[in-house]
């Protein structure tokens, strides 16, 4: 499914079909890195969200991509720092989207914050 895909975007850029494809591997990534638990996999969804938004920056699933950016960090690959810039990211380029509140709710969430002073205190002994 995922070559699928990326025939798509790869073979015609500029086809309507070729965001929405981007899209699709990048949650079929994240689907698998889930199921499996595999960083690595989890990384390659981020690059994809990635690549969507620095290759269609008016695609309307740009603010969904970041959004799930916030979450794999935080979620998944419970990196709270990564999280927590993705998400201030999320809340500086878009206040009024749908998924702000959902992104300050992630930013204020109490277990969020304990991993984040969990990793300052390794970090600093």
């Amino acid at each position: 499914m995922i070559a699928a895909y990326r025939r798509v975007y790869y073979g015609s850029p500029a086809s309507s079909k070729a965001d929405p494809s981007v899209v699709a591997v990048a949650e079929l990534l994240t689907e698998m890195g889930r199921r499996f638990n595999d960083d690595r996999v989890l990384h390659a969804a981020i690059g994809q969200y990635k690549f969507l938004r620095r290759e269609y920056p008016g695609s309307h699933d740009r603010f969904e991509a970041l959004f799930a950016i916030g979450q794999i960090y935080q979620d998944d690959l419970r990196n709270p720092a990564e999280a927590k810039l993705t998400f201030e990211e999320f809340l500086h380029r878009y206040p009024h989207h749908h998924l702000a509140e959902e992104a300050g709710k992630a930013l204020n969430d109490p277990v969020q914050q304990a991993r984040l002073r969990s990793k300052k205190r390794e970090r600093f002994g």
